[in-house]
């Protein structure tokens, strides 16, 4: 079963650090994402992300552990964090990378306008 190459393109939107995965993600390829999403968030001394994996395809659950440890980590850089999936199984995995932290968090289900909209109605302190 062969899919297809993952990528990560990770930028900063309106004060939003947004970071697109797409396809087969690999503990190489979410290193990368990870440097580039820690550079986005050392910018300001605090930020909201949103986290878009409606094109991802299901990450092993290695790759959510690392994802949960990072994100951990950043976790006096980062507000709030949006994450856009496009079923239950990732929605599954993103609640056990960031279940931690329930009241900093939100999963949306194909929706990333709506995501963009709750991030941007919480002002950080």
């Amino acid at each position: 079963m062969l899919g297809l190459a993952g990528s990560v393109t990770v930028y900063t939107e309106n004060g939003i650090v947004i970071a697109d995965f797409s396809g087969w993600m690999t503990e190489s390829l979410l290193e990368e994402a990870q440097i580039k999403i820690k550079e986005e968030l050392l910018k300001a001394s605090k930020s909201n992300i949103l986290y878009n994996g409606l094109e991802m395809e299901d990450p092993s659950l290695t790759l959510t552990l690392l994802m949960q440890s990072f994100h951990e980590s950043l976790g006096d850089r980062i507000g709030l964090s949006a994450i856009v999936v496009p079923g239950y199984r990732i929605a599954f995995l993103a609640r056990l990378a960031f279940g931690g932290q329930e009241s900093r968090y939100r999963v949306f289900y194909n929706n990333q306008t709506e995501a963009i909209a709750w991030l941007s109605s919480h002002t950080l302190a």
